[in-house]
Parts: structure tokens; sequence; C-alpha cells
């Protein structure tokens, strides 16, 4: 797969990796922006934070959700 940048009004998504199963994205988002918050009963993700800090919500089960502070450098 060829690394593609998705546009978004609060930054943007770098995909490096994806499949129906599992996908490998760089997120940037501008101070001050949130994104919605998804739930994948079948697909998995890696988050790694480049710069900044950010407040993550994550799961396995959509109704036990938990928060984590992540830094720079960061990956979840």
């Amino acid at each position: 797969m060829d690394v593609q940048i998705k546009v978004k009004p609060w930054g943007r998504e770098i995909w490096f990796a994806h499949t129906t199963k599992y996908a490998g994205k760089i997120l940037e988002l501008k101070k001050g922006h949130r994104f919605s918050l998804q739930y994948h009963e079948e697909k998995q993700e890696t988050q790694y934070l480049y710069s900044g800090k950010i407040k993550f919500t994550y799961g396995t089960d959509k109704d036990n959700l938990q928060e984590k502070i992540m830094e720079a450098g960061d990956k979840i």
C-alpha cells in the first residue's frame, strides 16, 4: 500500500498500512480540535503520537472504555 494522506477538519491522517483487520496511521490534530470516537469490532489499529499531548480513549469493549494521556513518542 502506498502511504495515503487524508485531510480532515481537525487535521489529517497519514495511513501507512491498511487491511480489512488492521490500520497503521499517524494522526495530526490541530491544537484545540478533537476527532470523533470510533469503535471497530473487527479491526485493530496502531496509533503513534509524533508530538504534543492528547487524551486517548480506547478499549476492547465499547461499554468499558479507558482513557490514557499520550505524549510525543507514545504509541498504542
